[in-house]
């Protein structure tokens, strides 16, 4: 089985949107793997939906869009299996009504995905979805506290080593479960731009290293980790037959272009659950404005020859 792993997707911010457009190469891609992968870094919320009433207002940084088009469109035009990341710094920004709200139009659209703590288990597949807490301290800086308690009610945040001994214990029965599926991990971990170009491993990187093949060792067949938003100094490994990706940038969002970490650039990963082997794809990105708002422009991605 054929399984393509891409970067964060962005669809818009306090109501602009930027209409995702697949490049013909892209999509044959996207249709010749079995299965997709991605992370939705943005909150998707009906035209209805109050918004200054369940806004985290001592959140930093909050992302909505009004707009399905995005994700009607994705299935609309491919065939296959997609799984959607959906626990990371963003997934609470407007209360658990707004996550409540993602989950309704991913569910329209017949994505698969993880609901709060639980997994996500069909005839091929486990899948585990969990973030960390520096993605919550990165963005909640003012009220990273009061903050947490939110994502670590409504999802699996892993804040500490009784969570990592937690998560180890989750893996164990999963793998015992498992029989003939793929265990497939997915995480929003560490921090935004991890690692610059002189290829250097931070000690949060090589912490994480170590949890991920802890993982591998105990049944994941994949980590999928995302969340630095730049493709990060080692962005994937094979470990054991194990693919352990570390990050892939973003294949499409509004983060300004930054030289020092290449931020047009993404990449994505495909990988062979029978022979483990793996090709990786490099894609460069183009910006253009938002269609509602000239100012924020949003990267649209494309296969670099």
């Amino acid at each position: 089985m054929k399984l393509l792993f891409i970067g964060d997707l962005q669809f818009g911010r306090k109501g602009k949107i930027c209409d995702l457009e697949l490049p013909n190469n892209i999509l044959k891609l996207f249709n010749s793997s079995d299965v997709l992968f991605f992370n939705l870094e943005t909150v998707v919320l009906n035209t209805n939906f109050d918004i200054d009433k369940h806004k985290l207002n001592h959140k930093d940084i909050n992302i909505y869009t009004h707009s399905e088009d995005n994700l009607k469109y994705l299935k609309d035009t491919i065939t296959k299996p997609i799984f959607v990341s959906t626990i990371n710094n963003h997934t609470f920004d407007y209360s658990i009504e707004g996550y409540y709200n993602t989950l309704q139009v991913l569910d329209k659209y017949n994505y698969k995905f993880t609901i709060e703590k639980t997994y996500y288990i069909d005839d091929d597949f486990i899948y585990v979805n969990a973030t960390d807490h520096w993605t919550i301290k990165e963005s909640n800086v003012n009220n990273y506290i009061e903050n947490t308690k939110l994502w670590d009610d409504n999802c699996l945040l892993i804040d500490s080593y009784e969570k990592e001994i937690y998560t180890y214990n989750l893996i164990n029965y999963l793998n015992k479960i498992k029989q003939n599926r793929t265990l497939v991990f997915s995480i929003h971990w560490g921090k935004n731009f991890q690692s610059q170009h002189n290829n250097s491993t931070t000690y949060l990187q090589s912490r994480y290293e170590l949890f991920f093949k802890n993982l591998c060792n105990m049944g994941v067949d994949v980590v999928f980790g995302h969340g630095a938003h730049h493709i990060i100094n080692k962005p994937y490994e094979i470990y054991n037959n194990k693919l352990i990706i570390y990050g892939l940038g973003d294949y499409m969002g509004d983060f300004k272009y930054l030289n020092e970490y290449n931020t047009d650039k993404n990449m994505m990963v495909l990988f062979d659950t029978n022979d483990h082997s793996v090709e990786n794809i490099l894609l460069g990105g183009n910006y253009t404005p938002y269609k509602n708002n000239s100012v924020m422009n949003c990267k649209q991605s494309f296969i670099l020859s």
